[in-house]
């Protein structure tokens, strides 16, 4: 009788090395990318769909607003498959199309109403609004985490540079080089002046913290950029929230 073979062990990383390799492996520089796109994609989608449906609608009673609001269908579907493509490259999740088949009658009105009716759609013009907001926290949590880390981290190389003053972070850390070239860090010119390697090193110990804690940060964002793409750009929101009802009445009987 032939005997199994035995099972295959998977060697989980060391957790040292896997906070030390974090900051260099290539799916935290794509989230990041991604987390600090959101900001002016953003600004791009909300602006668009704003403008066009508050056009369209305006000029409705002068029938011209039903040609802008037909063709802003076809543009936040355009816009759709952009950020579907965006994610998929940058967040290495592939998200279907979630629209309904199209009619095929010769009718052209009949695809509009499609579209319209089409609960997708909505969901859709939902994530382009919502994408200004979130790419605004997402674009500055990311900026900061990685500005303050390789600020502090780098600190002596650069320090013999700084004019005076420097207000080199925001107004929370303020970074001034005195008459006698040594770094005031937090309260001004007669705060705690940095002059000491004792003092260097721990900035740059604190520098080094934040960087690798940064790639959590930006994967916990990642993910739920990528739950926010799933349930508004890759599916029938209303379907599932109906199949959710279903299988909870059936839990129920």
């Amino acid at each position: 009788m032939t005997l199994p073979p035995p099972p295959v062990r998977v060697r989980t990383p060391n957790p040292l090395v896997r906070a030390l390799r974090a900051p260099f492996e290539l799916r935290t520089w794509k989230e990041t990318i991604h987390l600090l796109l959101n900001m002016p994609i953003g600004i791009a989608t909300f602006t668009i769909i704003v403008t066009g449906f508050a056009l369209g609608f305006g000029l409705l009673i002068t029938l011209v607003g039903i040609p802008i609001l037909i063709a802003m269908l076809y543009v936040s579907r355009g816009m759709g498959w952009f950020e579907r493509g965006r994610a998929k490259l940058l967040l290495d999740v592939d998200v279907p199309r979630p629209y309904r088949p199209e009619p095929t009658s010769d009718r052209w009105w009949r695809v509009p109403v499609s579209r319209l009716t089409d609960p997708a759609t909505w969901t859709e013009i939902v994530y382009h609004l919502l994408l200004l907001p979130i790419g605004v926290i997402t674009f500055t949590v990311a900026s900061t985490f990685w500005v303050a880390g390789a600020s502090l981290l780098f600190l002596p190389v650069y320090a013999w540079a700084l004019p005076q003053p420097v207000h080199a972070f925001d107004s929370w850390v303020q970074v001034t080089l005195d008459t006698e070239s040594h770094v005031g860090l937090v309260g001004g010119r007669y705060g705690w002046v940095i002059d000491t390697p004792v003092e260097y090193t721990a900035l740059v110990l604190i520098g080094a913290a934040i960087l690798l804690l940064t790639p959590w940060i930006i994967r916990g964002l990642g993910t739920a950029n990528r739950y926010l793409v799933r349930g508004l750009l890759g599916g029938n929101v209303f379907e599932r929230v109906q199949t959710l009802t279903d299988s909870r009445a059936a839990a129920v009987d």
